[in-house]
């Protein structure tokens, strides 16, 4: 089974998109996440199903590579 919950910076290198693409990404709104106790955000795996648009795409990009 895959991760539940992603750091920015572990989302920026499955993605390949810079820290500040996904900030903007999070305050527009088009990719939720949650900043526990005001530190680094943290992405969950239904809020990237969301963002990219689907499970397999998902899958894709996360699982892969990873093994999961």
């Amino acid at each position: 089974m895959g991760k539940t919950a992603y750091t920015t910076a572990e989302v920026c290198e499955r993605l390949g998109i810079t820290r500040r693409t996904l900030y903007r990404h999070i305050k527009a709104g088009k990719l939720r996440a949650q900043q526990p106790g005001g530190y680094d955000y943290r992405i969950t795996r239904s809020a990237l199903v969301d963002y990219l648009g689907s499970e397999e795409a998902y899958r894709d990009v996360f699982e892969r590579e990873n093994g999961d």
